[in-house]
């Protein structure tokens, strides 16, 4: 539903408050909170991002989401994206599970991650892949989607601190698809 409004609103040519997600979560609480703090130029650039962000489907991004996603990050500033990301991403792990309509928006927030580049997003991103892979009774893994997206972004940043990442999560995640991926 949310992806069908955003795309409603893209074609309507307007960024409203649709596009973001709902509030109900601690990271989706604090986003909406950092929206509403910022000048109107910085906070369109934010809610065009996340609008994108939002059309995330599919297992892996395409190449026509992916260019819009690297123009969408110049918008932004990779170094304040990753920062934001960092500070919504710590509260993720903070909700005991995460909504379903937030798993799209999640995922393209951190594929966008991927394009970013940044070293100090490596250990949120292996953090957060730990948390949506974990089994909770009765049920499977939390978000194994989103924690595909963080395998995905992780492969993405090249250099040995990526890989340190991956041998941690080797040790930890137990799921036998998120085993199989790293």
């Amino acid at each position: 539903a949310a992806r069908l409004t955003a795309r409603i609103h893209e074609l309507l040519g307007r960024q409203a408050e649709a596009v973001l997600p709902t509030p109900g979560e601690p990271w989706s609480d604090a986003l909406r909170a950092d929206l509403k703090g910022m000048e109107e130029a910085n906070s369109a650039a934010w809610r065009a991002l996340l609008g994108h962000a939002i059309a995330a489907n599919g297992s892996q991004p395409t190449r026509k989401w992916l260019k819009g996603a690297e123009g969408l990050l110049e918008g932004v500033e990779r170094s304040a994206f990753s920062g934001r990301v960092t500070e919504w991403f710590s509260l993720v792990r903070k909700a005991p599970k995460i909504l379903a309509e937030h798993e799209d928006a999640l995922k393209g927030l951190v594929w966008m991650c991927g394009l970013a580049g940044e070293q100090p997003i490596l250990s949120m991103l292996a953090d957060l892949a730990e948390y949506c892979f974990k089994k909770v009774p009765g049920v499977g893994p939390r978000c194994p989607s989103v924690g595909n997206a963080c395998l995905w972004a992780l492969k993405k940043i090249p250099g040995l601190p990526s890989v340190a990442q991956f041998s941690r999560l080797k040790m930890k995640i137990k799921y036998t698809t998120g085993q199989r991926l790293i």
